[in-house]
């Protein structure tokens, strides 16, 4: 019926724009620089070019802890909640409008595009530890910054 709330489909609505204000004002907080931060990347631009500059918001890849793996599932939470809230919005309009109802398309179309992502996230991980153990190889041969770098002396 009409109204406010009366459907689920519109609470769902109100606690995703809840849930995705939050999550942004939690990922300002969570990826902010940190003084220490910036000091450790001016130190390392100091011995390595001979300059000092403090490059806001470049740090080093945080780590998963608990604040991050918090933000991870509630991104993960939102993205199941947005696909449900767009296929119940496809549902009622198909219903009030007596048009056809292609919410299980919207949802084949959202388990395809996770698992592209899920798959380019593994792609990313990989080459992560492919570059991980390159880096690793050229420690354990001496030479830390490739050899021949401009800045040797």
């Amino acid at each position: 019926g009409e109204g406010h709330f009366k459907e689920s489909h519109h609470v769902v609505g109100l606690l995703l724009l809840l849930l995705v204000s939050f999550q942004t004002g939690y990922g300002f907080f969570l990826h902010r620089p940190t003084p220490m931060q910036q000091e450790f990347i001016a130190n390392d631009d100091e011995q390595q070019h001979g300059t000092t500059t403090i490059h806001n918001g470049t740090r080093p890849r945080p780590t998963m802890n608990e604040k991050s793996t918090t933000s991870l599932i509630l991104w993960l939470f939102l993205f199941a909640l947005g696909a449900y809230q767009a296929q119940s919005g496809v549902a009622l309009f198909a219903k009030r409008y007596r048009t056809p109802d292609w919410g299980n398309i919207y949802i084949c179309y959202t388990v395809w595009l996770a698992a592209v992502m899920l798959i380019g996230k593994l792609c990313m991980i990989w080459k992560d530890r492919k570059m991980k153990r390159y880096d690793d190889t050229e420690i354990q041969m001496g030479r830390s910054d490739g050899g021949g770098g401009a800045y040797d002396t």
